[in-house]
């Protein structure tokens, strides 16, 4: 499993300009300032992992958040595949906002980059961009809507199935009953 590397950090820190550079690419950064990016890359660890590490693991607790840089990842719920990450995608928000269990197993799928912060470094990303945060809840919000489609969908799905159950059932009905009184 995916364990995040613990390195000294100062309120000093010289900007990664790589990070920088590479963030600067990512959607959910694009509007931020040169100083936010500067903010935002001090509080981002950049990670190679190899396919098949997992990145988050489903009902544990959640101690980062990561936005893929290169790559790809699997993400299951309960077992079942649900979508397919790629660059620019982020996921363990949710775990770190609501100090709930991770809802989710996410897998590398290739080899992947992706930068990560701490629970700490995510509060700080929160208060210290106000940029960052509002793509962020742009970001749920879509995610959110798209769940919501889906659900839609499925229900439709079901009530057709229903509807086709008790047509076929009353077809069958009718069947017996000519059988019966023939």
């Amino acid at each position: 499993m995916y364990r995040t590397v613990k390195r000294p950090r100062s309120t000093h820190t010289p900007t990664n300009v790589a990070t920088v550079e590479r963030i600067r690419r990512v959607p959910l950064f694009a509007a931020c300032s040169q100083r936010e990016l500067g903010f935002l890359a001090n509080r981002l660890t950049e990670h190679h992992v190899p396919s098949g590490t997992v990145l988050t693991a489903e009902g544990t607790v959640g101690q980062e958040f990561f936005v893929m840089i290169e790559g790809t990842a699997r993400v299951s719920v309960g077992g079942r595949s649900v979508t397919l990450l790629g660059p620019g995608d982020f996921f363990g928000e949710v775990a770190l906002l609501d100090h709930l269990p991770r809802t989710a197993t996410v897998v590398a799928e290739t080899d992947v980059v992706i930068v990560v912060s701490t629970v700490v470094e995510f509060g700080e990303l929160l208060a210290g961009s106000p940029t960052f945060t509002r793509a962020l809840l742009g970001g749920m919000t879509d995610r959110m809507r798209g769940l919501v489609r889906a659900a839609d969908e499925d229900r439709a799905l079901l009530r057709r199935g229903d509807r086709l159950v008790r047509a076929s059932a009353g077809s069958r009905m009718a069947g017996a009953g000519r059988a019966i009184s023939g």
